[in-house]
């Protein structure tokens, strides 16, 4: 079984999980707004409070109208009791309470989170709200938005730590269109990574595989952060890849097209290459279509030069189509690539993939 990155434990996410912890344990109290991943954040913050600052943690699911006392109440198995009595417990002492909310804060938590606002820090408990609409504010306490944590960085630290595989070409293909489509929302890798090779090249045209329920939801539905639809991606704003699968699905596409060129073409090129310095002897530049030089030669001068090659037909054919596609903003099936890859195989033998990476 294939062992994917957590992604709460990318760099981008680590930091700031790290940050909000140590924040936290000196100001006693943080809310923070998470409409995504709540539960990736709420593991994340969990572990690093008991792992590495040696805090007993407490989960709580605060849904409206619940007593915020009893819940702590019954999850510290203490008697029943009110805030202040649970703010001050020797039992939370060197507790921290980790609060999954919805809708406004209860008035216990809100009276809680001002009592151990006002101890030392250092003693009695801590307290960490993600609210999911963000309405959990508690008095003069900042609600701080949970957004622009993960990077192209991230993608590419989740990409570097999957297993190595038997097939490195193809693995660096499927890694890098999963990239480019998840962008943000680093979880949607586990999904696409592991979708069989001809859908994960193509996930576009295979939504259904990956698709949550989100698509249909965000039908028709405007962008906003707070739908968590829409979030930042490499210091622009980027939409989530189902939202664009309901709403824009040539922009998902696209996607899929940027994924395939940052791998596909540099391979392409190098075949292109690897072409002319063996078939060097039977070529001649073209300066009014290509180039001053036969390294000049694209894929076009090459067919037409080469054409009595009969081994070399299927080749020049396969690998011309292919980045004719690419070269004016199509991705291509994962027939293509193959297509192409067997090819250069016949040709070169396995040398014909390209190096790794490093």
């Amino acid at each position: 079984m294939v062992r994917h990155p957590k992604p709460w434990t990318l760099p981008g996410p680590r930091s700031f999980v790290t940050r909000v912890c140590g924040v936290t344990a000196r100001q006693k109290v943080t809310v923070l707004h998470a409409p995504h991943s709540t539960e990736g954040l709420s593991e994340a913050i969990h572990d690093h409070l008991v792992n590495d600052l040696d805090y007993a943690v407490i989960r709580l699911d605060q849904r409206a109208g619940e007593s915020f006392s009893d819940s702590l109440s019954a999850e510290a198995s203490l008697p029943p009791s009110g805030p202040a009595s649970l703010a001050t417990s020797p039992a939370l002492a060197h507790v921290a309470l980790l609060t999954l909310c919805r809708g406004p804060a209860h008035v216990e938590l809100a009276t809680f989170a001002r009592l151990i606002r006002r101890q030392s820090s250092g003693t009695g408990p801590i307290l960490i709200v993600i609210s999911e609409d963000g309405a959990a504010g508690i008095d003069d306490c900042q609600v701080e938005k949970v957004r622009d944590l993960f990077s192209p960085l991230d993608g590419a630290a989740y990409a570097a730590a999957l297993p190595r595989s038997a097939r490195p070409l193809e693995a660096r293909l499927v890694a890098s269109v999963a990239i480019e489509v998840a962008a943000w929302d680093v979880g949607l890798l586990d999904q696409l990574t592991v979708l069989p090779i001809e859908k994960a090249v193509r996930p576009d045209l295979h939504v259904q595989s990956w698709d949550d329920g989100r698509k249909t939801n965000w039908h028709g539905m405007p962008l906003a952060w707070e739908r968590a639809c829409l979030d930042g991606w490499g210091g622009e704003d980027a939409e989530h890849a189902l939202w664009l699968a309901a709403n824009k699905p040539a922009s998902l596409t696209k996607r899929v097209w940027r994924g395939q060129l940052t791998m596909l073409l540099p391979w392409i090129e190098r075949q292109r290459l690897n072409l002319i310095e063996r078939e060097r002897r039977s070529l001649r530049p073209d300066p009014f279509r290509s180039g001053p030089d036969i390294e000049s030669l694209d894929w076009g001068p090459l067919s037409v030069q080469l054409e009595r090659a009969r081994d070399l037909r299927g080749f020049l054919e396969v690998f011309r189509e292919a980045r004719n596609e690419l070269a004016h903003g199509r991705p291509i099936t994962w027939a293509q690539v193959k297509a192409c890859m067997d090819a250069a195989r016949v040709q070169e033998g396995p040398a014909g993939d390209p190096p790794r990476a490093g």
